[in-house]
């Protein structure tokens, strides 16, 4: 833990002074449009292939999947309130 943390705080340390912005921030622009898209229906076909795929290959597909589908799909089940 303390090697992921050190990994961590160096990769923060060099976003920040090399490209100007945290790295949560950058993080979080790159992943924002894939995620975004997830929420619609290709953008669902694709992640149930990207899943069919891994398992294909060994991976347990949901599993490697799970944190980016388990809030989406809770959000979805989510009654409105009005």
């Amino acid at each position: 833990m303390v090697i992921n943390v050190s990994i961590f705080f160096i990769l923060s340390l060099l976003s920040s002074n090399y490209l100007g912005v945290s790295i949560q921030r950058l993080l979080k622009k790159v992943l924002a449009t894939p995620i975004a898209a997830v929420d619609s229906v290709p953008g669902s076909l694709f992640l149930c292939a990207f899943m069919l795929l891994l398992w294909c290959c060994g991976v347990h597909g949901q599993m490697v999947t799970m944190a980016l589908t388990a809030p989406i799909t809770t959000a979805a089940l989510q009654p409105m309130q009005h």
